[in-house]
């Protein structure tokens, strides 16, 4: 083989560029591990899933009309609804069912209720199990969450709204 002007020139702008050729390479390999990451972590972040079973009576929703009876079903890691609307200064039956794989709780503290009374409520339900509670509170919004270590931060949370 015989070298030509040109392919000396070719050799000299490749081995030069060799650095530059190397950081372009594991960019693109780092871009495409964290890319794979983010969707393997998109892909275990549980989903709530729709209900199994309709409820006998409306879903209780933000700003609908009180209700004097709700029903909450905690799946893994929710509350389906985690917003509700309940009647003030009148018994309301909460019943909580548990559709998930672990035991889950629903807690109505002095615990982000800053400026409310305690309501003191917290039952605890096994997987497929339901529990009720009676909520009789003034108005106003109350905090609930799940107090199983690591659900309330991903995400097992919600409002109370009494009026």
């Amino acid at each position: 083989a015989y070298a030509t002007p040109f392919r000396e020139r070719e050799v000299m702008l490749t081995v030069q560029n060799r650095p530059k050729f190397v950081a372009v390479i594991a960019l693109a390999f780092t871009s495409i591990a964290l890319i794979s990451l983010a969707i393997a972590d998109a892909q275990e972040t549980p989903t709530p899933s729709a209900s199994p079973m309709a409820s006998p009576q409306a879903s209780p929703v933000a700003g609908g009309q009180p209700q004097t009876a709700v029903t909450v079903t905690m799946v893994d890691i929710a509350f389906e609804p985690n917003e509700f609307t309940v009647a003030a200064n009148t018994d309301v039956t909460i019943t909580l069912t548990n559709a998930g794989a672990a035991l889950h709780t629903f807690v109505v503290s002095d615990h982000n209720n800053e400026g409310k009374p305690n309501l003191g409520i917290k039952v605890e339900v096994q997987p497929g199990q339901t529990g009720t509670t009676t909520v009789n509170a003034p108005p106003g919004d109350y905090y609930f969450y799940c107090d199983v270590p690591g659900h309330e931060q991903a995400g097992m949370f919600g409002t109370m709204h009494v009026q």
